[in-house]
């Protein structure tokens, strides 16, 4: 089941990466909306579906992702910046569509 994916077993996740569907891990009724991975460092979202604010958000909570591969996400909503805190400090690797370039 996928809200399972999100419990308390997998605080130690390093690498994540979503696949092509409609995307709602990081803004969901299940509870993902404040799901943290701590020693999350690695994202790559696939040809999905998620809301550009909904991907803010999550990004916001996972300060210690260092690659971030957006390069075939889908982007819904607008890309003017929504972050009011510095996102992602520790990024070394970004890979993304020319769109959200600022």
């Amino acid at each position: 089941m996928f809200i399972g994916f999100f419990s308390t077993a997998f605080l130690a996740l390093t690498v994540l990466a979503l696949g092509q569907g409609a995307v709602a891990a990081p803004q969901t009724s299940c509870g993902a909306s404040t799901t943290r991975h701590p020693a999350l460092t690695s994202l790559a979202i696939g040809h999905s579906f998620m809301a550009v604010p909904d991907l803010v958000h999550f990004l916001v909570r996972h300060p210690a992702i260092r690659t971030l591969d957006l390069a075939f996400h889908i982007a819904i909503g607008s890309l003017v910046p929504y972050a009011t805190v510095p996102l992602l400090p520790r990024i070394s690797y970004v890979c993304a569509p020319p769109d959200y370039l600022l």
